[in-house]
């Protein structure tokens, strides 16, 4: 059932940012920024439906003291961020609120001859519909085994606002006028070792394990209220919206970086996700099986830049992803793999100005990066920028 027809859906955003930092000195430092966006849309979910307007402030700030010497720092982090959206009605009987979240990182790090430390907690405050406080950790450590080797551990975790922006940079066919409930990573830990044999080569061996409640899953929204379907088979619209889980993930995988031959820089890296779903809220009824909807399973990705000269640069990139899964006629089925291999290059004509082009998809591969939204087959696009 198309709802916007042939009528595109439009998204401005105005962006203004300004940042302030303090000389380094044995006294107080401090870093700070303030990040503001007006946005604005065309439609609602209808074409005469209110659409969604808005402003998201965001204020960072890092005050930090050295002591003993050396790059012992005590400080804090601050960051405030505020969406303030226009009162409308959503379309699902609810009308807009106004998200707000306070996020405090005090931490304190120290460095001896060959190790690391950093130990803080993330302290968020969140004010929306209902007003929650969460508490996490923000720690890591590092050893140098070796000259060449490393061991590391990386324990954080913290809220994810998913703010309308936000959405949208994950995807824009997402639903007009849906707001996404933020979810919580109460802890986010990662180990690996990082090994560099010579100089110019190193691998990175790493594994990982995650939590996170009320994380939210994107997929085809089905209408069985009768636009169209007879026999009570769903049929679906052409947007994306949000069904919610909570997801325990865990990883290995390994990366091999590689610059021995300085014009050329290559990174492979390999990953395999394990994912675990419950608790799923937005389904009038659950799947057979649970699937961590999107989410995928084995990952690799390959990444080459050639400097040919010093105004140019070509790059080879290759992203392979399999496993899967979202929902359809109320069953988890498993969508196609992506494999996606591009090419491009960018040319500094000075300074100032590059210009830049990129392939995509040169194997002219079909499949869904969201189910019910295919792939463009080769496409090709290129631009400018330019520097003052």
């Amino acid at each position: 059932a198309r709802i916007h027809d042939d009528n595109n859906q439009m998204l401005g955003v105005f962006n203004v940012k300004a940042a302030l930092q303090s000389t380094q000195t044995d006294m107080l430092n401090f870093v700070g920024s303030l990040n503001f966006h007006n946005f604005t849309t065309k439609y609602g979910r209808t074409l005469t439906d209110e659409s969604l307007n808005g402003n998201q402030i965001e204020i960072d700030l890092d005050l930090n003291k050295s002591f003993l010497g050396g790059d012992n720092l005590v400080g804090v982090k601050g960051n405030f961020t505020g969406m303030f959206y226009d009162k409308i009605a959503l379309g699902d009987g609810t009308e807009t609120s106004n998200f707000l979240m306070v996020d405090v990182n005090p931490y304190i790090h120290f460095e001896g001859f060959n190790w690391k430390v950093r130990l803080g907690a993330n302290v968020d405050f969140v004010f929306d519909d209902e007003n929650q406080f969460y508490v996490s950790p923000n720690a890591a450590l590092s050893v140098m085994v070796t000259e060449n080797s490393s061991l590391y551990l990386n324990a954080k975790g913290g809220v994810n606002k998913n703010t309308y922006l936000d959405m949208h940079k994950e995807s824009r066919y997402i639903r007009p006028n849906t707001i996404v409930k933020h979810s919580n990573t109460p802890f986010d830990i990662t180990a690996g070792t990082k090994i560099g044999a010579i100089d110019g080569f190193r691998i990175d061996i790493f594994g990982g394990y995650k939590k996170t409640n009320d994380e939210h899953f994107l997929v085809l929204q089905p209408d069985t209220a009768g636009s169209g379907s007879s026999t009570g088979t769903p049929m679906y619209h052409e947007f994306l919206y949000p069904i919610y889980g909570d997801l325990s993930h865990s990883h290995i995988g390994g990366r091999i970086h590689s610059n021995i031959w300085s014009p050329l820089d290559v990174t492979v890296e390999l990953k395999k996700n394990f994912y675990t779903v419950d608790k799923v809220k937005g389904l009038q009824s659950l799947p057979t099986e649970l699937k961590a909807w999107n989410k995928p399973g084995l990952e690799v990705d390959l990444e080459a830049t050639f400097s040919a000269t010093n105004q140019l640069k070509v790059m080879l990139g290759y992203y392979f992803a399999n496993e899967r899964w979202t929902i359809a006629n109320g069953q988890s089925v498993e969508m196609n793999s992506i494999n996606n291999l591009n090419v491009g290059a960018i040319y500094n004509i000075n300074d100032m100005f590059s210009i830049n082009a990129k392939a995509n998809n040169l194997l002219n591969q079909s499949y869904d990066i969201w189910y019910g939204h295919p792939t463009q087959g080769i496409n090709v696009m290129g631009g400018f920028t330019f520097k003052f």
